[in-house]
């Protein structure tokens, strides 16, 4: 967008809507950003910039409100999507298996049967901050056993039942060779 076009139509604000300069841009920024995420045409004149700011801002925002959570499970889920690299079967001895969550159900669940706090890092998964896959047991796939988060390539935290520190050596083993194959770093002290 052109500097000048958005400079006129913010003092179209303050002139014919009363909303002052600043005031008008943080709103319409606002705006923007939701309609961008409701996939609103932007292209059209009349949607980019809204005769009525404050009006179609509130529209938006309610609009936002009832999809927000379709958003956020569409979030996850790309985000799930491009850490699937992450998975690892390992080799035919291995014992273990790391698994990536398709969904935020998924994480919510893992929380719950392991009695720790990971529920509450759905939003951060789906907003790109970090990762969170799972340590099972090749004969138990849908049992979790280890919860670990992975951010910025590094293995920060490896949890199970009530945040329990990882015991199992063989598992230890094979999430240091997972982590390896993967390019993650990792220290011991995060398991």
């Amino acid at each position: 967008l052109k500097c000048k076009r958005i400079r006129e139509y913010i003092e179209s604000c303050y002139n014919h809507q009363c909303i002052e300069n600043t005031e008008a841009l943080q709103i319409w920024t606002d705006y923007l950003r939701m309609a961008e995420l409701l996939k609103l045409p932007l292209e059209r004149k009349e949607v980019l910039f809204p005769s009525s700011l404050k009006k179609e801002h509130d529209r938006v925002v309610f609009a936002y409100r009832v999809c927000e959570k379709e958003l956020k499970e569409e979030a996850f889920s790309k985000r799930a999507a491009e850490k699937k690299y992450l998975e690892y079967q390992g080799s035919k001895e291995d014992n273990y298996q790391i698994v990536v969550p398709t969904v935020p159900e998924d994480v919510i669940r893992e929380g719950n049967e392991q009695k720790h706090c990971v529920a509450s890092y759905v939003n951060s998964i789906a907003d790109g901050n970090t990762m969170v896959v799972f340590l099972r047991r090749k004969d138990a796939p849908l049992t979790p056993y280890y919860t670990i988060e992975v951010k910025d390539n590094r293995v920060c935290q490896v949890k199970g039942y009530c945040n329990g520190r990882l015991g199992d050596s063989k598992a230890i083993e094979f999430l240091s060779k997972w982590a390896r194959i993967k390019g993650l770093s990792y220290s011991k002290s995060a398991y």
